[in-house]
């Protein structure tokens, strides 16, 4: 229906459009299946076909029948039986689309939400830039090394400040890696709380935990205790409330039958025989936990070792390469950044937003 030129107001304003239209024919729910698979086929076909269209009067014109289209899409879906019946007449005029029914529109849902959710990651990330520039601005006023008082120049902003702010964020990534491999291995194992005795976890270089039974065993040991924690308070309130009057019925019965007896004191022996089982139990099971974690640290130790010596000497690698190339503040205007050689040589930096091509 119109052109997509390479005016960025204009192709935004034209997919905008687009999309409006095939996400409001697939809403339109009084629209049979057949009329709304045509329409979309239609639509998409049009722009599709005009790609190359320069010609102003045509695009205009096309512009004003995507609009009129889309009024008669909502008055139909609002009941307005005169645009929907002009809808379902201009529809059988034209051969029916040879395209599978579920799948078309599957495959048009999927693109809907595949270009929505880009659209999010893109607002998400020009966020996180402006957030950082935000940011460093402000601290650099307190230090007045800025001025406070009048604008900032956006050509200076959006340019020699921006690769000042994405290299310091991406220097101090590496100042941190710096600072861990110049120290031994951090690979250990480690103790979380859930139980009397803690769980152990291997906590590996790369700052990630394995778990000898899985996140899930760690679970099920911790609710396990807790249900224990549980049934031994409910134990306790009961003792304190009613085992001295079992303990006195017993004694009346004692006295009355001169036998020694028990009848009345099972409930409370048996509860409390089965608890300390089960305490025992469970720390016996996070023993055991604890034992494998510990096995399985000495088995994967000496791997840990290698990694750490080789991401030593990647880091090693990477500071010569730095300083041969100078890289600093501006150098991602015309050459390499910090961040994406540090991503080059196998580090992360929190500098990288993809969407927005900063690496």
């Amino acid at each position: 229906m119109l052109s997509i030129s390479f005016n960025k107001v204009h192709r935004q304003t034209v997919f905008y459009l687009y999309r409006l239209l095939l996400r409001n024919t697939l809403r339109c729910q009084n629209l049979d299946e057949s009329t709304r698979e045509h329409w979309i086929a239609r639509i998409q076909r049009r722009f599709r076909n005009q790609i190359k269209n320069d010609d102003i009067l045509q695009v205009q014109h096309q512009i004003n029948e995507a609009l009129s289209h889309n009024e008669k899409l909502l008055a139909a879906n609002e009941g307005d039986q005169t645009c929907l019946d002009e809808l379902v007449t201009r529809a059988g005029t034209h051969k029916k689309p040879k395209l599978p029914d579920s799948l078309t529109l599957r495959k048009v849902v999927n693109r809907e939400v595949a270009a929505r959710a880009l659209e999010q990651e893109i607002a998400r990330e020009k966020r996180q830039l402006a957030s950082w520039m935000k940011t460093y601005i402000e601290k650099q006023q307190q230090r007045n090394a800025l001025p406070s008082k009048s604008e900032l120049d956006p050509k200076y902003v959006n340019t020699i400040l921006r690769s000042k702010v994405l290299y310091e964020r991406a220097k101090r990534d590496f100042r941190i890696l710096d600072e861990k491999y110049s120290r031994p291995s951090t690979a250990r194992v480690k103790s979380v709380t859930g139980t009397l005795n803690s769980l152990s976890v291997i906590s590996t270089p790369w700052n990630e935990h394995i778990h000898v039974t899985g996140r899930r065993g760690i679970y099920l040991q911790r609710t396990r205790h807790q249900e224990y924690v549980d049934e031994l308070n409910k134990y306790k309130d009961w003792e304190r409330m009613w085992k001295q009057w079992h303990e006195r019925e017993q004694e009346w019965e004692d006295l009355v039958t001169g036998k020694k007896g028990h009848e009345w004191l099972i409930v409370g022996n048996e509860w409390k025989k089965n608890l300390t089982a089960r305490g025992i139990q469970v720390e016996e099971d996070t023993m055991f936990h604890n034992k494998l974690s510990q096995v399985l640290f000495k088995k994967m130790k000496p791997e840990f070792d290698e990694i750490w010596t080789k991401s030593g000497n990647n880091l090693k690698r990477l500071k010569k390469v730095l300083v041969a190339e100078g890289i600093g503040p501006y150098t991602d205007v015309v050459d390499e950044s910090l961040g994406s050689l540090m991503r080059q040589h196998g580090f992360k930096s929190s500098s990288r937003l993809k969407r927005l091509n900063i690496e």
